[in-house]
């Protein structure tokens, strides 16, 4: 009886590991993206359903490296705020063609209802990145953005 709990136990053990191990890197791989940024490369976590959307980067903090790009069906003016957000955010707002249309730098946490929105110009994809990125990679209106999405 011994024998069949510690062999059941391992075989759990396994059957997790694996589970956890394949699901974690294969969720993780599909839903990233890597960019260039002015000579600068960023791995962007993809929020494509509106459950992603709506969650964004709340509770979550960034490496340098990192972000989010939430990337939508057509252009239309967007609306952020920070509710739940850890780290303040420079976010960059691209139309359709990758050309960047409007820019938010600093935008700070929320720390108490109601919280201050921000709306765009007309944006089809949005970057999120840390506080400062457009700063120190004087990243402008106008500027383009290349990268591709395989939905």
């Amino acid at each position: 009886m011994k024998l069949f709990r510690i062999f059941s136990s391992i075989i759990l053990i396994i059957v997790l590991l694996t589970y956890f191990y394949f699901y974690s890197s294969d969720t993780n791989e599909k839903n990233k993206i890597s960019i260039q940024i002015k000579n600068q490369t960023f791995i962007l976590e993809k929020a494509i359903i509106e459950k992603e959307k709506s969650r964004g980067l709340m509770y979550k903090t960034l490496e340098d490296n990192e972000g989010m790009i939430f990337i939508f069906d057509n252009e239309q003016s967007r609306s952020f705020w920070m509710k739940n957000t850890l780290i303040p955010l420079d976010i960059i707002f691209l139309d359709k063609n990758n050309k960047i249309v409007d820019i938010k730098e600093n935008f700070q946490p929320c720390r108490e209802d109601p919280c201050e929105s921000y709306q765009s110009k007309p944006a089809m994809y949005v970057i999120e990145l840390n506080a400062g990125t457009i700063e120190k990679l004087e990243i402008r209106n106008g500027d383009i953005i290349n990268f591709s999405l395989i939905k």
